[in-house]
């Protein structure tokens, strides 16, 4: 039983970091002007470290 709850808690911070990546995007469209000042690299960079500050445990940073 303890692993179903495991899974559906790992589960459950996938979605987390899908939504925050979601609203991620929905932030850059919101901001064209600032999305044009960037290139792809550094917007999936500046992702990653957002979703650092979220849930860095997903990341496998202690």
């Amino acid at each position: 039983m303890m692993n179903i709850s495991n899974q559906v808690a790992s589960f459950d911070a996938m979605l987390v970091v899908f939504h925050m990546r979601f609203l991620t995007i929905q932030i850059f469209q919101i901001f064209p002007f600032e999305l044009g000042l960037l290139d792809m690299h550094t917007k999936i960079e500046c992702t990653e470290k957002f979703m650092d500050l979220f849930s860095p445990s997903v990341h496998g940073h202690s």
